[in-house]
């Protein structure tokens, strides 16, 4: 009987040991992915921080604070457990090396026992980056007023000759709107490629 007895107290010991299963726990459990743009990859390694909201009425801005960060695993999941006692908990900005850092929906509320659905997927964009030439050629006569992209600061765009690197969202096409003159817009585009650089040459 004391040999039983020794048995239970060391196997209620050791269990102690080990946290409660996720069925047990009371607190906020959130499960989500990152994904790569275009691919829907998984991304690895990304930084997901937890926010806890705590709302100050109607004519306040609610306080924003920091509970916890997590990456992901090699499948692009991320998972928190917190018992912390926010009203509201949001997922703050995703970031990851060689992507953007996430610009959808962050406010995401979850509120605290009514999360055991919520398992969002998060998409970021890989980087890529253009080069872009325009030169000036003798043999060409016609006018020339600017390039323009997105990407290229200035609303003007580009008027003389360059040899520029611009860093891009990849994965997409990219246009160009190019002004011959003031009557004139054509459109070009170029694709990029996500971690790599990509040539666009104009000459005129």
């Amino acid at each position: 009987m004391n040999q039983f007895i020794s048995f239970l107290i060391i196997i209620i010991a050791f269990s102690s040991c080990f946290p409660e299963g996720e069925d047990d726990f009371e607190g906020t459990q959130l499960r989500g992915t990152v994904v790569e743009f275009g691919t829907l990859d998984p991304v690895p390694n990304a930084l997901v921080p937890l926010f806890g909201v705590v709302s100050q009425g109607v004519l306040q801005n609610p306080i924003l604070y920091l509970v916890d960060t997590v990456r992901t695993d090699i499948d692009g999941e991320f998972y928190f457990r917190t018992d912390d006692d926010a009203t509201t908990f949001e997922i703050g900005k995703i970031s990851a090396d060689g992507f953007f850092p996430y610009e959808g929906n962050q406010s995401k509320l979850v509120f605290p026992g009514e999360n055991e659905f919520y398992m969002p997927e998060f998409v970021l964009d890989p980087i890529g980056w253009i080069r872009l030439i325009v030169k000036d050629s003798i043999g060409y006569t016609k006018p020339f007023n600017s390039i323009g992209a997105t990407f290229i600061p200035g609303a003007s765009g580009i008027s003389m000759n360059a040899d520029e690197v611009y860093h891009v969202k990849a994965s997409r096409m990219h246009y160009f709107k190019i002004n011959d003159n003031p009557d004139l817009l054509k459109i070009d585009s170029i694709y990029s490629i996500p971690f790599d650089t990509v040539l666009f040459k104009f000459v005129h």
